[in-house]
């Protein structure tokens, strides 16, 4: 479906571009960058691998951002702002009701963990957690709509659905999304709210750790293997790296001897096959949605409270990427393309008005 939607996205684009001619210059500029990026290393992965299926699929995958323009055509005011406000809120409750259910179901033995493990495990995007839990690759839209539920005018309901979807987190056994959570936390409240919060975030995170690392790997499976893997695939790009690649990269295609395509840390992938200039882009992105949330924050305080979930998801899926590669992939890059329309709306001197709200949910 993801591939589908690119394509007919890309079409409509192109058709209303054809008979407009109007789209918003720094989005068209940023694509523009990225085009010129990512052809470059298309260029470059043939000259070393030739015509290898993993250059084509690593182009496919990252071609996702060229849809960029596609998202002001139709968000083009306050009342998409909030429109998508309200789909991240559902997509994560949604997320985070069923899989607690499920848990539970599975739990309790009313159905067999065996059976869903068959069922489940057919498609490339679920992952078995040691025999009691799932990894599902659209749970990141769980984890950032706790953002989001933050705007919900009811406190009850608002309270409920962070409960739920931060049991429904946890019980997914995923380190990196719980280490990204207590992050994002830590460095909004150091930079933009309050440094003695952040202070505190860290502290309980580190305690956490400490004390509920080892009952963690018991319910799920210890990840020692994961690890030196990682530690594998840093020593094996660092082995790899030449002048020349340290700026342009290997060219998109192969990976390294121990992950042969993609790689778990994201940055690390980016380096190998785009270089210094691919994270240059990465990271100017992440600093130019920052600037706009502090453009918003400075001058247009009352768009703040509905900004920050934009930012908040966007350092998610920037940190969560040291750890699983979401940047470069369709799912995580939504949000972060997503979030930098919206802030750029946000942006402008009218304040989102009084009346329009996030409607209670439930």
């Amino acid at each position: 479906m993801r591939k589908i939607d690119f394509i007919i996205a890309l079409v409509i684009t192109v058709f209303i571009y054809s008979f407009i001619n109007k789209l918003d210059y720094e989005i068209v500029s940023i694509t523009f960058v990225f085009l010129v990026l990512l052809l470059f290393s298309t260029i470059v992965g043939f000259l070393n691998y030739g015509n290898d299926a993993r250059v084509y699929e690593n182009f496919f995958m990252q071609s996702f951002f060229l849809l960029l323009p596609f998202y002001p055509l139709f968000i083009k005011g306050k009342r998409d702002v909030i429109l998508i406000t309200k789909l991240f809120i559902f997509a994560s409750a949604l997320l985070a009701i069923s899989y607690t259910l499920l848990w539970l179901l599975m739990l309790t033995g009313v159905i067999p963990f065996l059976s869903v493990y068959a069922i489940l495990t057919q498609s490339d995007e679920f992952m078995g957690r040691g025999g009691i839990a799932f990894w599902y690759k659209g749970f990141l839209y769980l984890c950032v709509g706790i953002y989001f539920v933050s705007l919900i005018n009811n406190k009850l309901t608002k309270r409920f659905l962070q409960l739920i979807i931060f049991i429904a987190l946890i019980l997914t056994f995923t380190r990196g999304f719980i280490a990204a959570l207590f992050a994002t936390a830590i460095i909004f409240n150091f930079f933009f709210k309050n440094i003695v919060c952040s202070i505190l975030i860290l502290v309980i995170g580190v305690l956490g750790f400490v004390f509920l690392s080892s009952a963690f790997e018991q319910v799920s499976f210890n990840r020692d293997e994961s690890d030196q893997v990682r530690y594998l695939q840093i020593d094996q790009v660092i082995q790899s790296t030449t002048p020349v690649s340290f700026i342009v990269g290997h060219g998109l295609g192969e990976g390294v001897k121990v992950r042969e395509n993609h790689m778990e840390i994201n940055y690390l992938e980016v380096f190998h096959k785009q270089g210094i200039i691919g994270l240059l882009f990465w990271f100017f992105l992440l600093g130019y949605i920052v600037f706009i949330y502090w453009q918003i924050k400075r001058t247009n305080i009352a768009n703040e409270i509905y900004a920050r979930p934009f930012l908040l998801a966007t350092i998610f899926v920037y940190i969560e990427s040291f750890t699983n590669p979401f940047l470069t992939n369709s799912i995580g890059m939504n949000i972060v393309m997503v979030s930098l329309v919206c802030l750029n709306i946000l942006k402008k001197r009218e304040s989102v008005p009084a009346h329009v709200q996030v409607p209670e949910i439930g």
